[in-house]
């Protein structure tokens, strides 16, 4: 019975602590949103993609991954589609994975 208890205990706290992670993320993608200069921002973001020789096939939208804010689309170049990602603000570090969808 005392293990049972003390597993059900431990599953409340790991299900709260995520529930507050969760909470977190969206907080760091609403504080992006609301910047003045968030349309702006993702317009760079697309001329930066773009001027790589990307030609981006979905919406620029600002996504939370383990605290960091990053930009993110989906392109094709070359025939190949990639998942496209920019850290966010300072829209550096580009990274595209070969999309596997």
């Amino acid at each position: 019975m005392k293990i049972t208890k003390a597993l059900a205990i431990a599953l409340a706290l790991t299900t709260a602590s995520i529930g507050m992670a969760h909470a977190d993320d969206n907080h760091l993608e609403r504080t992006a949103y609301q910047d003045p200069a968030v349309h702006q921002n993702l317009e760079k973001a697309r001329t930066i993609i773009e001027a790589q020789g990307y030609q981006i096939t979905d919406e620029l939208e600002i996504d939370e991954k383990r605290g960091k804010l990053y930009v993110e689309t989906e392109a094709i170049k070359n025939g190949k589609k990639y998942d496209i990602r920019l850290d966010y603000p300072s829209l550096k570090n580009l990274q595209a994975k070969l999309d596997r969808d």
